[in-house]
């Protein structure tokens, strides 16, 4: 059997089941706070990056061309993920085997996330690395009195272009799940928030209420 595969390809598949397995690990709540920060990271990474370079620019007397500015968009996105993971693994947690489901799936668009953004920083930089490759793997076996050997040939290629004009076209989707999750958990801490409220107020009145029947009463 040969297969034609794309690097790219192979690197999204590894980085969606990466994430999953660490949302996985990490449960819902922490899964969502990944996906945003990850949604973040890459904010981060296109406002700051210009800005870095600006400052740069004018502090150093610098001329840093704007070709640089991928290199620094890569940078900062790739550091502030790791960051974000960093902050979520020395967290403690317990979880129930639902929410671990939940936030794998979580983590799987995390991965996607993950992708996505770095092939649109560095797809220009990666065209033609790494070099076209072959890769064959051998399985013997013997199954109903029969032997032989089944050979596997993998025909990796580069093309990130392609890889990433696949992939934006799943972004709009991607883009508004993540905006549904922001939404749910903002309406949710609001709710929260005016049920405390609420029941604070409630249990001011009926304190009060209360303390003025006393003294009727007296």
């Amino acid at each position: 059997m040969t297969i034609d595969m794309n690097y790219f390809c192979a690197m999204t598949i590894l980085l969606v089941v990466l994430f999953a397995l660490i949302g996985f690990a990490l449960g819902r709540t922490r899964s969502r706070v990944l996906v945003m920060g990850i949604f973040l990271s890459y904010v981060a990474a296109q406002v700051c990056a210009s800005f870095l370079v600006r400052g740069l620019n004018f502090a150093l007397s610098l001329d840093i061309a704007d070709e640089i500015l991928p290199y620094f968009e890569a940078a900062i996105f790739f550091v502030s993920v790791i960051a974000v993971l960093g902050f979520l693994f020395g967290m403690r947690y317990t979880h129930t085997f639902r929410g671990r489901v939940v936030g794998l799936l979580l983590g799987a668009l995390s991965g996607y996330f993950v992708s996505v953004f770095a092939l649109e920083f560095l797809r220009e930089l990666l065209v033609g690395v790494p070099a076209e490759q072959t890769v064959m793997f051998d399985f013997s076996y013997d199954l109903l009195d029969r032997a032989g050997v089944f050979v596997l040939t993998i025909n990796f290629f580069s093309n990130p272009e392609g890889v990433y004009t696949l992939l934006s076209r799943i972004l709009p989707l991607a883009i508004l799940s993540f905006l549904f999750l922001l939404l749910l958990d903002t309406f949710n801490w609001l709710f929260r928030l005016l049920g405390g409220a609420s029941g604070a107020i409630l249990g001011w009145i009926s304190i009060t209420g209360g303390g003025g029947e006393e003294e009727v009463a007296t």
